[in-house]
């Protein structure tokens, strides 16, 4: 199975409680999708399955679905976003939501079975409001998922060296590195897609350095 798993990690002040995050990715998900939707290159994933970890109502997946008509999606998210999924997935046309599938999944969790070996994971905002231990565990249940071919996509803030955060929040380059390798000493940056304006996310791509030679040339 090819896949491309996305998990957005949003601030709670309680990290086991993933109805919660869910709930604020949810409020937040607008201010993430602006970037993440166009920003990233979705068509070069060919005839994949995107896994969307902490979905919450499936509104990136169905965007991104909309505009790749050739690959499908499973959302995950707290049970008690279902019906939100639902509703969302009714306001686009069946030759898109036929491709988006919901699943119940804790995403503090390990990937279950059928999303491993996926294509890409795409994590969004994980630097909002949670602590390096949170954060570090959910990539090291994606890093223990990947396949040889495996990304994982950061979509969050990427602060400048000089520190000079255009949103407030986020970590640099050298957090996020070190961020990867205390979640699997694997992980690596391959390489970073600039947000196109100012205050929106960017896109660090990631892959395990046994399967990754790496390139410290970043987009």
């Amino acid at each position: 199975m090819t896949a491309v798993v996305s998990m957005s990690l949003l601030a709670s002040t309680a990290p086991n409680n993933t109805k919660f995050m869910d709930d604020l990715r949810t409020f937040c998900m607008g201010y993430a999708s602006e970037s993440v939707v166009p920003g990233y290159e979705w068509a070069s994933l060919g005839r994949g399955t995107v896994v969307e970890v902490g979905g919450a109502d499936g509104r990136i997946a169905l965007e991104v679905a909309s505009q790749c008509p050739s690959i499908q999606f499973i959302v995950q998210g707290h049970a008690s976003t279902a019906a939100q999924a639902k509703s969302s997935s009714s306001k686009f046309d069946s030759s898109v939501s036929s491709r988006v599938q919901w699943m119940a999944h804790d995403y503090l969790e390990p990937q279950p079975t059928e999303c491993k070996g996926a294509e890409a994971y795409l994590v969004q905002c994980s630097g909002r409001g949670w602590t390096d231990e949170y954060v570090a565990k959910v990539f090291g249940n994606v890093a223990a998922a990947m396949g040889p071919e495996s990304k994982l996509l950061i979509a969050d803030d990427l602060v400048p060296l000089d520190g000079a955060s255009t949103t407030g929040q986020g970590r640099t380059t050298d957090d996020w590195t070190q961020l990867l390798a205390m979640s699997d000493s694997r992980l690596v940056i391959a390489r970073v897609v600039p947000p196109s304006r100012p205050g929106e996310v960017s896109v660090i791509e990631a892959r395990r350095v046994s399967e990754f030679h790496v390139s410290f040339g970043f987009a």
